[in-house]
């Protein structure tokens, strides 16, 4: 475990798994326990991401809540273009369970590191972020 935010008490590890419902439930529980998840993602899956359908990146948005009746994931991406709001929970999850390919020369950059369901666990200590 290492400090995320030093000096603020923030206790920060990876998980990772190759199994997609252990990853499911794993962050569905953080964000029932009101912890906001940060995960990796393709931007490949990812709608609002501008190489959406283009490009295999690795890339990290802020899960911080679901809205079961319209199956999706609420998300916060910080990185321009910014976005705050839904995004299907089928695009989560092919975003997270991506390979990150490498499709011929032109991504090499950034693709070749599977994404493996990562998310950042953390104890915030008694630091709270206002994400609404």
């Amino acid at each position: 475990m290492e400090t995320l935010l030093p000096g603020q008490g923030v206790i920060s590890s990876w998980r990772s798994t190759d199994d997609p419902e252990h990853a499911w439930s794993a962050l569905r529980a953080a964000i029932v326990a009101g912890r906001p998840t940060a995960v990796a993602v393709d931007n490949f899956h990812v709608p609002f991401r501008p190489a959406y359908g283009d490009v295999h990146s690795n890339h990290l948005i802020l899960v911080y809540g679901f809205d079961d009746e319209r199956d999706v994931a609420f998300v916060l991406d910080a990185t321009p273009p910014r976005y705050k709001g839904p995004l299907a929970c089928r695009h989560l999850r092919n975003a997270r369970r991506s390979d990150n390919p490498t499709e011929g020369d032109r991504d090499l950059f950034f693709a070749r590191s599977a994404i493996a369901h990562r998310q950042l666990d953390d104890d915030p200590g008694d630091l709270r972020l206002d994400v609404d």
